[in-house]
């Protein structure tokens, strides 16, 4: 058996003299904990995410060559082309005589002169269904000054429906039951727009609206100028036909007068209107 010397007990002794094991508690939290909260997050709200929107204006929902646009709400809004109106320019102008609709007349009448006038068209140009009537928009001559312009703070005007087809001598004898007054107040005919054709001179609001309806007979329109005079007229465009006929008087009256009883008549040129119109 091997004993084990004083000498070498000794040295073992002084290894092992005060050395406190280090238990290295690796303090590294290491706060790299992988943890790797990837704000990648995939919600990439994959804003591929088909945000497509339909288009509101295709197809165009506008009719007779409106232009459509979508609103701050996405809806579709129609502009129409002139004279069109309705949502969605559904809405087509009747204008009479019906062949300058998109032409100029041959003629002219001067609008002013006349202090009244009662306008009958023939069976041919009226609208071949009902209609609510709502403005009348006359059109000067193309051919006249275009700078001319005529205001008047009296005027009034009525339509009615009239089974007749022709006028009487007599004003209040063309006047049908249904005559009403849409119109009392001032009226600007206006210096010549930018656009030739329109109908935007001469723009009478209809109030109430006038509710017209082809079988009950034709429309007839009356128009009273208090104080009209020749010294201050536009030339309104007319066809040198007889599609309009109209009964005038010349007779200059203030506007707390009342209005000439009878005028003379003409079968030829009677003015071009526009009607604006609802179906």
């Amino acid at each position: 058996m091997r004993t084990i010397g004083p000498l070498f007990l000794l040295s073992l002794l002084a290894c092992n003299d005060g050395e406190t094991a280090t238990t290295e508690t690796d303090t590294d939290t290491d706060t790299d904990s992988d943890t790797d909260t990837d704000t990648d997050s995939d919600a990439d709200s994959d804003s591929d995410a088909d945000t497509d929107i339909d288009d509101p204006c295709d197809p165009n929902p506008c009719a007779n060559g409106g232009t459509c646009e979508a609103d701050t709400a996405g809806d579709p809004v129609c502009e129409c082309a002139t004279g069109y109106e309705g949502d969605t320019c559904e809405n087509e102008p009747f204008t009479i005589p019906a062949a300058l609709a998109t032409a100029q007349g041959d003629s002219f009448k001067g609008m002013g002169i006349y202090s009244r006038v009662q306008w009958l068209p023939a069976a041919d140009q009226l609208p071949t269904s009902a209609v609510e009537i709502h403005e009348l928009r006359f059109r000067r001559d193309l051919n006249q000054d275009p700078t001319a312009t005529l205001s008047n703070g009296d005027v009034r005007v009525s339509l009615s429906t009239i089974d007749r087809s022709s006028l009487a001598n007599t004003f209040a004898t063309n006047l049908g039951t249904d005559a009403t007054e849409v119109h009392t107040g001032p009226v600007d005919l206006l210096a010549k727009g930018t656009e030739p054709l329109a109908f935007e001179d001469w723009v009478i609001p209809v109030q109430p609206p006038f509710a017209y309806d082809p079988a009950n007979g034709r429309l007839m329109l009356d128009i009273i100028i208090p104080a009209a005079s020749d010294t201050n007229w536009v030339a309104m465009d007319c066809n040198d036909d007889s599609t309009v006929s109209m009964r005038f008087s010349y007779t200059a009256f203030a506007p707390t007068d009342p209005p000439p009883t009878s005028g003379s008549l003409t079968t030829n040129c009677g003015f071009a209107v526009q009607f604006g119109v609802r179906y």
